[in-house]
């Protein structure tokens, strides 16, 4: 997805983009509460320090933020470059020298060299005109796609003339000293661009205007380490920007909403993409015109091209002597930059990995790190790896057996190759029951004399107060489960463990229950909680996902020692999260908390009934597998996806995140395939008329 900035506080908490989850997983916390009142203090604490940085930030009043959804300012000024669209166009590529400065936090998740020169030559594809098939340019905007001649190239040379390769690693050594403020590692901005590279939750950048002095500090690109890792189109959008291209939908850093114009002629008006989707047939905004979707100054996750017309303002604000831009290129700052010099500097080479634990096998995820020079090439060899040879500083290696394990990271140089190596543990984890795995749909209503323990269904041993089976409710049902009213000094848990299910069969996950409870006036406190216990899959932390407090599922009961009577008493649960769909084998746990009750509380009890598990708006009974009519291969899938259709004529597909936001739609080629190759890596749902596959992008 092509967002150019994330706010991890969205939704309350926690997107797919990693970088809240990341956060919040350093500091031990339960990843994925979507409740901001049940964050642990360290991690409100991250997100008090993000606030304050993003705060920070929009106190610049030259700054672009490009962003989805966030609080920021666009610039001030409408200054055109002074030069007429179409005069300054050459046939050598305007050569940007560049600084990279990477402040990686204690080690955690850090970027690579590797990741910053895929970074660049991303960049430096999408303006030197190495684009895709033009048939996967919408067919409007195929006759205007265009070449604005750009390229970014690592200096060699610092102002004091000693060599390096173009980046500068900071090491930090925890979260909290993150910089407030980049600018004052910036070097130079008048002779190279900066571009800084942090954890944060959004990337922007500075926007060429006449006030804008040269040398300024706070003229640069700001790239999250996200981006830098994960979205590295994002580099493309921020360049855009830093030479003087606003959004396709105007002055708003907030797309979708209202029609607007970025004052490019050959870029029509447009509300602009929500943020990764990518629908090639919007047009909202004139009647008949179709919008540019695939242009890389709008949000959507298909960015592939820029306007003729976008290629000139570039090109006008890069010769515009009133901007600061244009000393950038000249031939005595190529030279003085030394961005075509491959000096010989000593370098050092060090590693980090970090894990995540699976039930089959363990990611391990290894980065390789080295400074002072560019590498002719690297490799990291991984002996008992499923894959051993990776040519890469950052590979994702998974190993199927347990223990410790050495890995070889190799950086050439000129004919001259060093090696260290890496020794860590690779820890294989464990189911936490042993109970087998359940079908769909799974339901349980506690009658035909159920008793625990059940084949898919035990109570946790170390529960104070158990549930039990109540048979005297008076309701549409003859038992159900119940926690009785008991007096407590000390915390309670009570909890119904139900297991394992292997949600990848599933498009949505649906859990319901009914409950009922009384919270009379100086009533005991409870919560009810529903809870995944997913060992199996670090990336879908286990954890409480739906957390109730007893006042918001008691209406209409009030009396002390309540017991149900009629179903009006009675409240629904209803609850699904998209991202379980990628958890293979997963436990629930159906959970009460009491806290402690002190004199003058009354105890009540918690009764439960009719559990159910299974597909969203799909619940049945039966387990009959519906049939698709189409199948697709290979899956895993890398740049391509091949389909085999039921059907000879042309159809449409959409596909869809995790999350249910659409990401790709169109028609299938003639050859039955569709390109993936503007996806991220990640898992995908795929719908062709009413039949919907999973598949992974590698």
């Amino acid at each position: 997805m092509n967002f150019n900035c994330v706010i991890t506080k969205r939704n309350g908490f926690f997107l797919v983009c990693l970088n809240g989850l990341l956060y919040a997983i350093y500091f031990n916390t339960h990843a994925a509460i979507p409740f901001l009142r049940h964050l642990s203090f360290k991690s409100i604490i991250m997100k008090i320090i993000l606030t304050f940085v993003a705060i920070f930030q929009l106190g610049f009043s030259e700054l672009v933020f490009s962003q989805l959804n966030c609080r920021a300012i666009e610039p001030t000024s409408n200054y055109i470059p002074q030069n007429n669209i179409g005069s300054n166009r050459s046939d050598e590529p305007f050569v940007i020298p560049v600084i990279v400065h990477v402040f990686n936090v204690n080690n955690f998740i850090p970027v690579t060299p590797g990741s910053i020169l895929e970074c660049i030559e991303l960049a430096n594809n999408h303006f030197s005109g190495i684009l895709p098939n033009l048939n996967d340019v919408q067919p409007e905007f195929q006759s205007v796609v265009s070449n604005p001649n750009v390229q970014l190239k690592l200096a060699t040379k610092l102002p004091d003339s000693s060599c390096f390769n173009g980046i500068i690693f900071h090491d930090l050594p925890n979260v909290g000293v993150i910089p407030s403020d980049f600018s004052v590692y910036s070097i130079d901005t008048e002779h190279y661009l900066n571009i800084h590279i942090a954890m944060s939750d959004f990337s922007y950048a500075t926007f060429p205007t006449p006030g804008l002095i040269a040398g300024n500090p706070n003229d640069f690109i700001f790239l999250t380490n996200y981006d830098a890792r994960l979205r590295q189109n994002t580099l493309v959008h921020e360049l855009g920007h830093w030479l003087g291209l606003g959004h396709t939908f105007g002055p708003s850093n907030s797309s979708g909403i209202s029609c607007n114009d970025d004052g490019i002629e050959d870029t029509p008006p447009t509300k602009g993409s929500v943020g990764g989707t990518c629908n090639l047939t919007l047009s909202e905004c004139t009647p008949g015109i179709i919008e540019n979707v695939n242009n890389h100054m709008d949000y959507s996750n298909c960015p592939l091209m820029f306007t003729a017309d976008q290629s000139e303002r570039m090109s006008d604000v890069v010769s515009d002597t009133n901007l600061t831009r244009h000393q950038v290129g000249t031939p005595d700052n190529i030279q003085r930059t030394g961005v075509f010099e491959q000096p010989y500097c000593e370098g050092v080479l060090s590693t980090y990995n970090d894990q995540f634990r699976g039930c089959d096998s363990t990611l391990i995820r290894l980065y390789g790190m080295y400074t002072n020079f560019i590498a002719d090439s690297v490799s990291w060899y991984c002996p008992g790896a499923t894959q051993e040879l990776w040519l890469t500083d950052h590979p994702n290696v998974y190993y199927q057996s347990e223990g410790t394990k050495t890995a070889y990271f190799s950086v050439c140089r000129d004919g001259v190759c060093n090696t260290i190596e890496h020794t860590f543990f690779a820890d294989i984890a464990e189911p936490s029951l042993s109970l087998p795995f359940t079908s769909f749909p799974f339901s349980e209503d506690f009658e035909d004399d159920f008793s625990f323990p059940q084949t898919n269904m035990v109570l946790d041993s170390d529960d104070l107060t158990p549930w039990q089976i109540c048979n005297f409710a008076g309701y549409n049902s003859e038992n159900c489960l119940y926690v009785p009213a008991m007096f407590n000094s000390e915390m309670d848990t009570t909890s119904v463990l139900i297991g394992a299910f292997d949600f990848t069969q599933l498009n949505n996950v649906l859990v319901t229950a009914k409950v009922a409870v009384s919270a009379p006036e100086n009533g005991s406190y409870c919560i009810f909680e529903i809870v995944l216990r997913n060992p199996c899959n670090f990336f879908i932390p286990s954890g409480a996902y739906l957390v109730l407090p007893i006042n918001e599922i008691n209406e209409g009961n009030s009396e002390t020692n309540f017991v149900p009577s009629n179903t009006t008493q009675w409240h629904d649960i209803q609850f699904t999260w998209p991202n379980w769909t990628g958890a293979a084998r997963a436990e629930l746990e159906l959970r009460v908390r009491y806290f402690p009750l002190t004199l003058g509380n009354t105890p009540e009890a918690f009764y439960l009934d009719n559990i159910t598990v299974g597909e969203l708006d799909v619940i049945t009974q039966t387990n009959e597998i519906q049939l698709t009519d189409f199948d697709l291969f290979p899956n895993p899938a890398t740049d391509q996806l091949s389909l085999k259709l039921n059907s000879n004529k042309p159809e449409s597909f959409k596909i869809f995140s995790p999350l249910g936001s659409l990401v790709q739609v169109g028609i299938i080629d003639n050859n039955n395939s569709i390109s993936l190759q503007h996806l991220n890596a990640g898992v995908y749902l795929i719908q062709i008329n009413n039949s919907i596959k999973r598949f992974v992008k590698m």
